[in-house]
């Protein structure tokens, strides 16, 4: 730490450089203003040397080699989107900056990069996430204090609006009533795979949160419905368990059709397939091995089921959509359905 000092008309600060030598400089800063204005250009100078040093200790650190630790960092964090992220460097971004010192990327680069994706014609939202993801990364360069400043600070006119690349696609992301139907009853659909199409088209339940439901996680006790009580929610990126997505647990109705084949599964269904009857800590709906389901999991099912029935492609998250589309429709209260399928205060 330095000390600041008046010598004739101005405020001196002295100060450690590297090797363990002392400096003086003389801060322009009249001895008439107060000490601390002294102080704060000490700690400028200081900063200064303390952000040269680091960037000295890493003068060869490319893009790929920060992107790689950075990372093994969010990954040793639980960053469950982690290696989603990096795949997502690695195919737009790294191709091009990969082999670049992190500290002589500039923002005519990063303005470069976000032209080169537009001109591939991306949908808006990659570009617009990629650019999000590349901006995390040399945010936190510069909290690491290698670099002294992000070149990530783009007009908004350099970047595509937030719109997707077919227009219409969203409006045909979910089920029609009939459709719903279908998927809830026809014996064409294994029970287990009707149940988890009733999590979302009844109860508005993210997948994740549908592969880690356990059985004491239904309470048949309240009135005037059943309650699933959704705390938790499982991510295939790293194997594991975590909160929800608002970090709080939330209490969801149990609609009468969700409840009928709640009964079938508890009643015949999981002991027919797993040779038991389930015990309140097994998870509600699991895998044909017993384990948790997968994104994958729901993404070949519910594509097998909707050739079996006729349907055209949709995705699981689409039952969610339905869920919230059928109830506005039929009049219910958008506050309501919030605290249902968000977050509950």
């Amino acid at each position: 730490m330095g000390s600041v000092y008046k010598r004739g008309p101005f405020w001196w600060v002295v100060f450690q450089v590297p090797g363990g030598k002392r400096a003086w400089r003389s801060t322009g800063i009249d001895s008439a203003r107060p000490e601390i204005e002294a102080v704060r250009k000490l700690h400028e100078i200081e900063k200064t040397l303390a952000n040269e040093t680091r960037q000295a200790a890493h003068p060869e650190l490319t893009m790929a080699e920060w992107a790689l630790n950075w990372t093994a960092s969010r990954k040793d964090a639980k960053q469950t989107n982690a290696a989603k992220d990096f795949a997502r460097l690695e195919l737009h971004v790294l191709p091009s900056l990969g082999g670049r010192r992190i500290g002589t990327v500039g923002p005519a680069d990063v303005r470069k990069l976000v032209a080169a994706l537009r001109a591939k014609e991306l949908a808006p939202r990659t570009i617009i996430n990629t650019y999000g993801l590349v901006r995390r990364l040399f945010a936190d360069a510069v909290a690491e204090e290698l670099i002294p400043s992000t070149p990530c600070v783009l007009k908004r006119r350099d970047l595509p609006k937030k719109t997707d690349k077919d227009p219409t696609w969203r409006a045909k992301a979910v089920f029609t009533r009939e459709e719903a139907e279908q998927l809830l009853s026809s014996p064409l659909v294994p029970l287990d795979r009707r149940l988890t199409y009733a999590l979302g088209l009844c109860a508005g339940m993210r997948e994740g949160e549908i592969a880690a439901l356990r059985w004491e996680s239904l309470d048949e006790d309240m009135t005037p419905l059943p309650r699933l009580l959704i705390s938790g929610s499982f991510t295939r990126a790293n194997g594991q368990e975590k909160a929800t997505k608002t970090g709080n647990p939330r209490e969801v109705p149990v609609h009468p059709a969700l409840q009928r084949l709640l009964r079938d599964w508890e009643a015949t269904g999981f002991e027919s397939q797993f040779g038991r009857a389930p015990k309140p800590t097994d998870l509600l709906v699991p895998n044909r091995e017993g384990g948790y389901r997968t994104d994958n999991t729901f993404l070949v099912g519910l594509a097998r089921d909707l050739e079996q029935l006729g349907l055209r492609k949709r995705r699981m998250h689409d039952t969610r959509r339905t869920f919230i589309s059928l109830g506005r429709s039929d009049g219910a209260n958008s506050a309501v359905l919030k605290t249902i399928t968000h977050d509950q205060v």
